[in-house]
């Protein structure tokens, strides 16, 4: 056999790891404002955001969109209660999770969704909205909102 032979299935998988792009995702720690900032412009689909404990003015806003198999998602770390004041901005995103967050007194909307399909709120809390929606969603599509309580707000 020669070497052209030899190489050919090598570089078909080759070509076919760079067109599939990459089969990994990463856990992103958020412990501080800053944190958040930087999980918020660096992850990717597939990533998973797990917050610690505490509370933080800087809300989950993703720069990126997750896909259909592998969302964007923020979460307590394990054991965590995490309380968010500022407003988590899902503009124009796509395939986003936000799961088992406490979200209380932002100055303006608990969360805002303009143009955001394919997102999931579930089992967060709501509580004090001093926003004049406490909720914005505004040309979405597919969003889903499951087992979230509301307390207060506008």
């Amino acid at each position: 056999m020669d070497k052209t032979m030899r190489r050919s299935p090598i570089l078909l998988l080759l070509i076919l790891c760079i067109l599939a792009g990459p089969a990994w995702s990463a856990t992103l720690s958020v412990t501080s404002n800053a944190t958040m900032a930087t999980a918020n412009s660096s992850a990717v689909a597939g990533d998973v955001v797990e917050i610690a404990s505490g509370t933080y003015t800087t809300a989950p806003a993703p720069t990126h969109d997750g896909t259909s198999g592998n969302t964007i998602t923020y979460r307590p770390a394990s054991g965590a209660t995490v309380t968010i004041t500022g407003t988590a901005n899902l503009n124009n995103r796509a395939w986003i999770v936000i799961e088992d967050l406490h979200f209380s007194n932002p100055a303006s909307n608990w969360i805002s969704m303009s143009y955001s399909s394919y997102c999931t709120i579930q089992r967060n809390s709501f509580v004090n909205s001093l926003g004049y929606y406490g909720v914005y969603v505004n040309y979405g599509d597919q969003n889903q909102f499951i087992q979230n309580t509301f307390t207060g707000g506008n």
